[in-house]
């Protein structure tokens, strides 16, 4: 039964989300083998091998299928949407951090969750919506007559902008 391109476009986008969370999974899986293997090798005369380490087993296994999953998105769903919800993975990486590995949980990381959030939303709204479309210059003029596109244009602007003032403060500062 063939799929509308809405919904595979629907299907392409919950995989990637799904592949994303994975991912972070897996990435925090890893680390809290290599915490477990390290101490155990602290206070132990023989040496564990990561590859021995089932903690961090399971979590490469779990990253593996967390970038199959990601290919498997890429057929249902064009790159210009996959690739922007994979910041997802960021999101669950720092919420799964500090569940599983105690890590600490930072007042700015809920801004940096936050801007990731919208980047990656205004890159899925304002992004091209099917793969393999070629622009020409006579839309690229037309995108500036947009009043949407014009808005995100001034976002990433003053983002880049503040961005910039906020390096140059810190390189002072320190």
């Amino acid at each position: 039964m063939p799929v509308s391109a809405t919904a595979s476009t629907i299907i392409g986008a919950c995989i990637a989300i799904a592949a994303s969370i994975l991912n972070a999974v897996g990435y925090t899986l890893q680390k809290d083998g290599h915490n477990k293997r390290n101490s155990y090798n602290r206070n132990n005369n023989k040496q564990k091998k990561l590859y021995q380490e089932k903690t961090w087993c399971i979590g490469f296994t779990i990253f593996i299928l967390g970038g199959l999953a990601n290919a498997v998105a890429l057929y249902f769903a064009p790159q210009s949407l996959v690739l922007p919800l994979s910041a997802v993975t960021l999101v669950a990486n720092t919420i799964l951090a500090v569940q599983i590995l105690g890590e600490p949980f930072i007042k700015i990381s809920v801004c940096g969750i936050f801007l990731v959030i919208m980047g990656s939303t205004l890159a899925v709204i304002f992004g091209p919506r099917t793969g393999g479309e070629h622009i020409n210059i006579d839309e690229l003029k037309d995108r500036w007559t947009d009043p949407p596109f014009l808005l995100f244009f001034a976002f990433l602007s003053l983002l880049a902008i503040l961005d910039y003032i906020g390096i140059k403060y810190y390189e002072r500062k320190n």
